[in-house]
């Protein structure tokens, strides 16, 4: 396991952000790193795919100068501890999100605010969306939506039962989406038709 003190991001191989399309297509953490302050950290199977559309170029792209550092990770079944202690290290700003209580139905946030990261987590795990949901008791349209749509939010009790299953916090899953990211109302009221799942 990596004692996130001892790591040197300025020793990790990097590429700025405007050229993300020569990072290696292989499993790893990725950190994307503006002035020296880690803005955001993450995940994935494949570096080089997760950054072809990522979330946060937007947001990142307004701080400028930055580059994207990464650590390989040969077993990607190891991913999700080792970003979980690189974030709560490093307290990247664009990680944060507040998880307080009082969650009803879709979490009660505006479609759009939130995506879920179940592809790049299954994924991460190696493991395939049949025993995802096999482990978890979740219905099986409600798995492979998820991993599917990131737009598709999970209900409180589906995001109960992914937690308790992988002893996880919401933040393993979710992430925040700026708002000048987010798709418009019309669109998510589209996907939220096409992509409706019981509350189980």
């Amino acid at each position: 396991m990596i004692n996130p003190s001892q790591l040197n991001l300025s020793s990790l191989p990097s590429v700025p952000l405007c050229d993300r399309k020569q990072l290696p297509a292989t499993s790893g953490i990725y950190f994307a790193l503006s002035g020296g302050t880690v803005q955001y950290i993450g995940r994935s199977v494949n570096i080089r795919q997760r950054w072809a559309d990522h979330h946060q170029t937007g947001e990142l792209e307004k701080a400028g100068n930055v580059r994207i550092a990464y650590l390989a990770v040969s077993d990607p079944a190891l991913l999700p501890a080792i970003e979980t202690a690189l974030i709560e290290f490093f307290n990247p700003p664009l990680n944060q999100c507040s998880w307080g209580g009082g969650y009803q139905g879709h979490l009660g946030v505006r479609r759009g605010a939130l995506v879920n990261k179940i592809k790049e987590f299954v994924d991460g795990l190696g493991i395939s969306v049949y025993e995802f949901r096999k482990r978890t008791g979740i219905a099986q349209r409600t798995a492979y939506d998820l991993y599917n749509t990131p737009f598709q939010i999970p209900s409180s009790s589906v995001l109960t039962k992914i937690c308790d299953t992988f002893r996880i916090p919401p933040g393993e899953i979710l992430d925040w989406v700026p708002p000048e990211e987010r798709p418009s109302k019309s669109q998510t009221k589209k996907r939220a038709t096409k992509g409706k799942t019981p509350d189980d």
